[in-house]
């Protein structure tokens, strides 16, 4: 409803015209405003006589619109009395007086300069949802002769209205009625789950025509519908879903004849989960066998006795007995039981009759001396093994009667005579060994015998070499007279013949690629033992040492000036000693 229109004011002019009255008309006269002229009469109206003229000043309206002056209609006319007749210079209308018209009231009921405030609009209607407060303002109405002035004219409206919500045709929905759609996560199911598990509810609200989703997450549930998927049976087993057999099982496959599968027996329970076997009771990892059979008992093949069979047989405290011993002396009985295999005994000690035979021993003979048991014969006996400094094999001999018993050889003075055989001088071989930590040593500390591997033929010439070479200083006459000093001062007279042979030493940095050289010496140790060592005081005992080496292949000797010249030394010695 429009407050405010301006409207348009009617305009009233009251003519008053300056009419005369025409004393004749020309009824034939075409032309109305012609007057018709009375001749001789006066204008009584203006005080003109007939013919006389005059300017009138007047106003061609005889109102003005509201807001203006009669100034602005005023008007000089010149006007002519012609025999009463007033006749007029123009022919439009001449008022001799004028109004201003008043101000008019507004058609709703405001006079004029008057102005009202209240509440506009700016829309008579507004979606739902929008309040009419955003389209509302304070609206000033000003009354202006008859016309209304607004100073906000967008507020137009007196009135707001909020417009009904509308419905959503499409679902079917009134404004703010929801609509719950079931939405799964998956279109199956496992057999044992339900799809109320994988399900949310979608709510579709409609919203004055717009559909508003809540609820489920339809980028995951994306399904309308879902099926519980049946559950498999096992068809290898022949089982149903849900259904179970139990089995037998064994932790072994054989068991001892004395025993029953029942000792190794288990049950395994199998029950039918969809399709799958799930297995409790036993532990599989130890029950893991589907049959067991009980063994049979062993045989005791070396004694030819079946289970459980026994006998009687001999046994000894030692496999062989002197020969003048019987193995009766040392025999006893055992019983022998067969117990699946194994040979229970029963009887004699097991830790004293070891044995299952005896034998007796044949006597001994001396193979040394070339003797049978219990044969007595004159044989060379020597009181040493080898020659020494003065004395000759020959010079260490003699003959004797001796008995062989068993072995052992028995004659008067063999104690003083105990070996068989003499040979030129006593002889050994040192090898140096890298992996000996560089000692002639083994790991008993026995030197090498001279049939060793590890003396090579080097070595082995290297030793007849020297053995030359000593017998030809001893033979020298100068040496003889030294040697006889010695004895007599009671020096050994022990000697040996010795070759150390060195090897290349390569695995340690300091002698890599180089020789661990050994000087020929004539030299002297002070006893006979495993680890002989230098004696410089003690020369009554031990023995002589003439040491050859073997560097590189070269075999080189003590030279004779040294050997007399530690003889003198040792013969000084042994005089001072034996002068205390």
């Amino acid at each position: 409803m429009l407050l405010f229109r301006p409207q348009a004011w009617p305009m009233v002019i009251a003519s008053l015209s300056l009419m005369f009255s025409q004393a004749c008309q020309n009824d034939s006269s075409d032309d109305p405003a012609s007057p018709t002229v009375i001749e001789g009469k006066s204008c009584d109206l203006f005080g003109l006589k007939d013919g006389e003229s005059k300017t009138v000043e007047g106003f061609s309206a005889e109102t003005v619109k509201f807001g203006d002056t009669c100034e602005s209609v005023a008007l000089s006319k010149t006007v002519s009395c012609s025999d009463g007749v007033i006749e007029q210079s123009s022919s439009e209308p001449l008022f001799l007086g004028c109004n201003a018209e008043l101000p008019k009231a507004c058609d709703n009921g405001m006079a004029h300069g008057e102005s009202k405030t209240f509440p506009g609009f700016s829309a008579e209607f507004v979606d739902f949802g929008s309040s009419c407060s955003a389209v509302e303002g304070i609206q000033t109405l000003t009354c202006e002769n008859g016309v209304l002035t607004s100073a906000n004219p967008e507020l137009e409206f007196s009135s707001c209205t909020v417009a009904e919500p509308m419905a959503c045709e499409s679902e079917g929905l009134a404004h703010g009625q929801s609509l719950s759609i079931e939405r799964y996560s998956s279109a199956t199911v496992a057999y044992d789950q339900k799809c109320s598990d994988v399900m949310q509810e979608e709510i579709r609200t409609c919203d004055n025509g717009n559909i508003v989703v809540s609820g489920a997450d339809l980028t995951v549930y994306t399904e309308m519908k879902c099926d519980v998927t049946p559950a498999r049976t096992c068809d290898t087993e022949g089982l149903a879903h849900g259904a179970h057999k139990d089995v037998d099982v064994f932790s072994a496959s054989t068991v001892p004849y004395d025993k029953t599968c029942d000792t190794v027996k288990s049950v395994s329970r199998r029950t039918c989960v969809d399709g799958d076997i799930v297995y409790s009771g036993a532990d599989l990892s130890i029950f893991d066998e589907g049959q067991c059979t009980p063994e049979e008992a062993k045989r005791c093949v070396a004694e030819n006795l079946d289970h459980n069979a026994s006998d009687t047989v001999p046994v000894f405290s030692a496999e062989t007995v002197a020969f003048d011993e019987s193995c009766s002396d040392v025999e006893s009985k055992v019983t022998r039981t067969c117990v699946n295999g194994d040979i229970v005994r029963s009887g004699a000690d097991e830790d004293i009759f070891k044995h299952a035979k005896c034998k007796q021993a044949e006597a001994l003979a001396c193979e040394a001396y070339n003797l049978a048991h219990d044969e007595t014969a004159d044989r060379d006996v020597f009181r040493e093994q080898a020659s020494g400094l003065k004395a000759s094999c020959d010079d260490l001999k003699k003959t004797a009667s001796l008995t062989c018993f068993n072995g052992q050889i028995q004659g008067e003075g063999i104690e003083d005579y105990p070996f068989s055989k003499c040979s030129a001088y006593r002889s050994q071989v040192w090898v140096f060994q890298e992996d000996k930590a560089w000692t002639p040593w083994q790991d008993d500390y026995e030197p090498l015998a001279l049939d060793s591997d590890l003396v090579t033929e080097d070595a082995r010439a290297c030793l007849e070499s020297a053995q030359a070479q000593l017998e030809s200083a001893l033979a020298d006459e100068d040496m003889k007279a030294l040697i006889e000093t010695v004895l007599a001062a009671q020096g050994t007279e022990r000697i040996i013949a010795l070759v150390s042979d060195v090897k290349r030493y390569s695995s340690n940095s300091w002698f890599e690629g180089k020789y661990i050289d050994r000087d020929p010496y004539f030299w002297h140790w002070n006893q006979d033992k495993k680890v002989p060592s230098l004696a410089m005081s003690r020369f009554d005992r031990g023995a002589w040492v003439w040491e050859s080496s073997l560097t590189r292949g070269v075999c080189k000797h003590p030279s004779i000036p040294e050997m007399k010249r530690y003889l003198e030394y040792a013969a000084k010695r042994l005089s001072i000693a034996n002068s205390q």
